[in-house]
């Protein structure tokens, strides 16, 4: 567990800090095109290519029939990880540690 920690760390360590600027510019350029398109944001601008209005809605209640079967997944995969790093490490509750689920 130990060694997945230290490599999980050093590698937000030296990507995240890296492409955090980049990454804001792209984020800024992108909703500045988006307004010049008469969006309010980037992301307004891609729902809008489904074309349906009710795009939001439809995705909320499709999450809502997935969420029982995400939840069940999540338990799971927890038991199973708790089984092999052990209950100190992977808690009964709250998130899964980014550095055992990953990429």
């Amino acid at each position: 567990y130990g060694l997945l920690q230290d490599t999980w760390v050093q590698w937000r360590e030296k990507t995240g800090v890296k492409l955090r600027k980049p990454f804001l510019e792209y984020v800024n350029i992108a909703n500045q095109a988006a307004k010049l398109n008469n969006f309010t944001d980037m992301g307004a601008m891609w729902v809008d290519s489904y074309e349906n209005s009710t795009f939001r809605s439809d995705v909320g209640k499709l999450w809502d029939q997935l969420k029982p079967f995400y939840q069940q997944l999540h338990a799971y995969v927890r038991r199973k990880l708790r089984g092999v790093y052990g209950s100190d490490v992977i808690t009964a509750k709250g998130p899964i540690p980014a550095n055992v689920a990953g990429n």
